[in-house]
């Protein structure tokens, strides 16, 4: 069909709007700030006079949420932000889907713990340590409902891992232990201007480089 049609948003607790679409295909869109997080509903009508008014309207609900605040413990701040131990988890938290919506998490970085009060969840990233009063601050906030993720690293010790655990803050008991990397690269031209850079733990090792 051709010509216009009026397309009327109606959302609680505010006034109908109402514009004017292309019956073959038209698109609209209203701007709006939702006020608050919560439960939206409403109703969308096409204004017709066809046989058949019930498929005319479709009702909704949204539910608006703030984005879930995670808390990152780097517990190996690099050099700079890209060698942090927690560099590539808050890139994988910021990402937004479908594009242009918000992200769902709104990840914030730290050197220690801090105050987890209110966050969704607490990841700690290759912990050397916490505090007496950071673990009893965990302890706290997972008991009350808190989420927390353990990524042990190099830096992480017995010691600490052994106080989560009399705490009840992971599901097991867990050890360290050093697993033996094989060297298939044994050598090679360390002063080359495109290798020399690869020769220590910080800067990139050409020996750890595993194939399969």
């Amino acid at each position: 069909p051709q010509g216009q049609v009026d397309v009327t948003l109606e959302l609680e607790d505010g006034p109908p709007q109402t514009q004017r679409a292309e019956l073959a295909g038209g698109r609209v869109t209203w701007p709006w700030d939702p006020p608050r997080p919560g439960l939206y509903r409403g109703r969308i009508a096409v204004a017709s006079t066809d046989a058949y008014a019930l498929d005319n309207q479709r009702h909704f609900a949204l539910a608006i949420r703030d984005p879930h605040r995670v808390v990152l413990v780097n517990g190996e701040p690099g050099k700079s932000p890209f060698e942090d131990e927690t560099y590539y988890l808050e890139m994988a938290l910021r990402v937004a889907f479908p594009e242009g919506t918000p992200a769902p998490f709104a990840p914030v970085v730290r050197q220690t713990l801090g105050d987890p009060d209110g966050a969704a969840a607490v990841a700690l990233c290759n912990p050397a340590r916490l505090a007496p009063a950071e673990l009893g601050r965990l302890e706290a906030y997972v008991r009350g409902g808190g989420g927390l993720v353990l990524f042990p690293g190099d830096r992480t010790t017995p010691e600490l891992l052994d106080a989560l655990t009399r705490r009840g803050l992971v599901p097991a008991a867990l050890d360290l232990a050093r697993v033996a990397v094989p060297r298939r690269i044994e050598s090679w031209d360390h002063t080359h201007p495109a290798l020399r850079v690869f020769d220590s733990r910080e800067t990139g090792d050409l020996s750890r480089l595993i194939f399969r």
